[in-house]
């Protein structure tokens, strides 16, 4: 949840992390939120996996979504089916071409590799091409 004080920017900043050099403006943050809400719960769900069922927005087939919705009641295993193992996330490539935010599907490595490939955001900051 937004705060009052809080940007767009300070909110995603785990989804933009080693993309502060397209300097994206609040606007275009705001114009694509629903997709960078998708990414930082998939980014939740890589950081939490142990390997097991994978629980990311792809791999997500909810037969009750009013139960979740309305109720407030979790997901349980029972909503993740598909057994599709990967995440979707802004992509370097995509967005130095068209110039904007741009996203796309990732293949999920195996969870221990991921664990590595996220540990390494947090150290690097840049992409390199």
């Amino acid at each position: 949840m937004l705060t009052a004080n809080q940007s767009l920017k300070q909110k995603f900043s785990d989804i933009l992390a080693r993309f502060e050099r397209y300097s994206f403006s609040e606007e275009q943050l705001r114009d694509r939120e629903p997709d960078l809400e998708m990414a930082a719960y998939d980014l939740a769900a890589c950081r939490a996996c142990t390997g097991g069922m994978c629980k990311t927005s792809l791999n997500r087939d909810c037969s009750n979504p009013y139960r979740h919705k309305v109720q407030g009641e979790p997901c349980g295993d029972e909503c993740y089916k598909l057994n599709i193992c990967g995440w979707y996330a802004l992509d370097h490539r995509a967005c130095i071409m068209y110039e904007r935010l741009s996203f796309a599907v990732y293949k999920c490595p195996g969870h221990i590799e991921r664990k590595a490939q996220l540990s390494g955001v947090r150290q690097s900051r840049w992409y390199d091409d």
